[in-house]
């Protein structure tokens, strides 16, 4: 409802205000009116659940609201209509720890990651780096495998002359394999290196036969197991 106002006429007594009824009659709807709106009940509230609000209490009729304040690099300004908030710069300072020691980056300084020998970079969206290695070995001149090589039905090249040590080979299971040159010697396990001369295995039982007197021993001539029986 608007408010009504009271005519009062031009001069007293002279007829052309509104009379001690209606007057009274507009002045109790205009308190009516106000008690209506309760102003003590008033309050504030903020919206949303997310972030700091900005509203703190309501003291009385007071409606008190908190300060924006100013943090490490970030002012607040304020005029007739608007409060500003302004960022001071961007990076301040980004330690970067290396093998060899520390780089500082201030504000407006470059930090490049860089690929290397079989290692390349590329950026990953807004704010990531990919960083890729070639498929191949390091050149460790003493590489160790943590656990066992499986090459995957695929040809190993470029070997060179290959020293290893073989242990608990069953002798039905190398007929037809050629060793080339090896040498070694048996004993409760079969041990040999890759080397250039001929292999000899000592005695082997056969294993089709129960051991016994019309077994013979079981040499290599020229690379063939052969059984004199």
């Amino acid at each position: 409802m608007a408010i009504q106002t009271v005519n009062i006429g031009g001069v007293a007594n002279d007829g052309t205000g509104d009379d001690l009824r209606e007057a009274f009659v507009k002045v109790n709807n205009n308190f009516t009116e106000l008690d209506n709106r309760n102003p003590e009940q008033t309050t504030a509230s903020n919206l949303g659940t997310e972030g700091q609000g900005v509203f703190a209490q309501k003291t009385g009729f007071d409606l008190q609201f908190k300060k924006i304040k100013a943090g490490g690099n970030v002012t607040v300004t304020s005029d007739s209509s608007n409060v500003t908030i302004a960022s001071v710069g961007g990076l301040q300072q980004l330690i970067v720890a290396t093998d060899s020691g520390n780089i500082t980056l201030a504000e407006g300084d470059t930090f490049t990651i860089a690929g290397g020998t079989n290692v390349t970079t590329a950026q990953n969206g807004a704010s990531g780096i990919t960083i890729n290695s070639a498929t191949e070995l390091s050149t460790d001149a003493t590489p160790v495998l943590g656990g066992d090589l499986n090459a995957n039905n695929k040809t190993i090249l470029n070997v060179r002359d290959a020293e290893t040590t073989v242990y608990g080979i069953d002798v039905r299971d190398i007929y037809g394999f050629n060793f080339g040159n090896i040498t070694g010697s048996t004993s409760s396990i079969i041990e040999f290196l890759g080397t250039a001369t001929n292999v000899d295995l000592g005695t082997i039982d056969d294993p089709g036969l129960q051991e016994d007197s019309t077994v013979a021993d079981v040499s290599i001539d020229n690379g063939t197991i052969t059984n004199p029986l």
